[in-house]
């Protein structure tokens, strides 16, 4: 019971802000014709997925072939993946 009582305090206090702040500019920005996606909802889980668990599951290191990389490339090529997505 502990872990989800925290698991739930933690989503409540940080990821439904942070994703709400995201659907906002999801929104202005497909209202604009700036980003272009089909469901603002599956793009919300994607970008929240790519931003929040990048790395975080042990058995992704069995694709990967390089020994490690900066936090700031990997939060740079991870920036560019999403904005290019969202606006081609």
């Amino acid at each position: 019971m502990f872990k989800f009582d925290r698991l739930l305090t933690i989503s409540l206090r940080f990821l439904v802000p942070e994703s709400i702040l995201v659907r906002e500019v999801l929104e202005d920005g497909k209202k604009q014709g700036k980003f272009h996606f089909h469901s603002l909802d599956h793009t919300l889980l994607v970008i929240m997925g790519a931003v929040l668990f990048a790395g975080a599951n042990q058995n992704q290191n069995l694709l990967i072939n390089t020994e490690s990389i900066n936090v700031d490339d990997i939060v740079s090529d991870t920036l560019n993946l999403i904005f290019d997505g969202l606006m081609n």
